[in-house]
């Protein structure tokens, strides 16, 4: 179960990730909405506790582009107490419950369970494919057309970021976040040689889809 809190109010995120991780949850922590945007779109999460009051973009316009964006992870939206037209505009544009600050912890603890519980009884292949590529999570494999690869598990996990988010542009401080374990010490280098192998691999069973650079920024999947 992997739950990401975005809120800019660091002393809560420590208080919401412990109490969350007492109940075995895997947690992250973001704290600005451009930030958020990235995390939530590597579609690695069961629920997002998502607030309103952000740097960067708030979480109205965080939640719009990730519904904009094809996101479906459940969100809930965190609000002022005396603010129901932001209730109102953030049931609008996608969230799937909300809670007013300040809250108690079980109530919020009792609401993403039931959102986690929701999202669990959608039944989840294991085949995930794009244009004429797919990925094989029993098997570590990519396949299009009959061809068949082998992956590495860390080049599986590269390239499912990417298909879950085709045209999403990935830096590669995101890249390291999202693929590789949190205390892994991974260098720029290390995830440009793996986007070099995960290339030569879609090209050996004829992908359409392709991983292109942005300079100065990072990678895209385009299709």
């Amino acid at each position: 179960m992997k739950l990401l809190i975005v809120d800019d109010e660091v002393q809560l995120c420590e208080s919401l990730e412990e109490l969350f991780q007492a109940e075995q949850w895997d947690v992250d922590c973001v704290h600005d909405g451009i930030s958020a945007v990235d995390y939530i779109m590597t579609d690695l999460y069961d629920v997002v506790v998502l607030d309103i009051m952000l740097p960067g973009k708030d979480g109205i316009e965080v939640l719009q582009q990730v519904r904009r964006n094809g996101g479906s992870v459940p969100i809930l939206l965190l609000t002022a107490k005396s603010s129901a037209s932001d209730t109102v505009t953030g049931l609008e544009a996608g969230a799937d419950d909300y809670l007013a600050k300040p809250f108690v912890p079980s109530e919020l603890m009792a609401r993403v369970r039931a959102l986690y519980r929701r999202r669990s009884d959608v039944y989840k292949s294991t085949v995930v494919s794009l244009s004429n590529i797919s990925l094989d999570r029993s098997a570590f494999e990519l396949a299009s057309g009959g061809r068949r690869i082998q992956l590495t598990r860390t080049e599986f996990s590269l390239l499912e970021l990417f298909i879950h988010n085709p045209g999403h542009v990935f830096t590669k401080e995101v890249i390291i976040d999202r693929v590789w374990p949190l205390d892994s010490d991974v260098m720029y280098n290390t995830v440009e040689a793996h986007v070099s192998g995960v290339r030569k691999k879609m090209k050996k069973v004829g992908s359409r889809p392709r991983i292109v650079t942005i300079r100065g920024v990072g990678y895209k999947l385009e299709e």
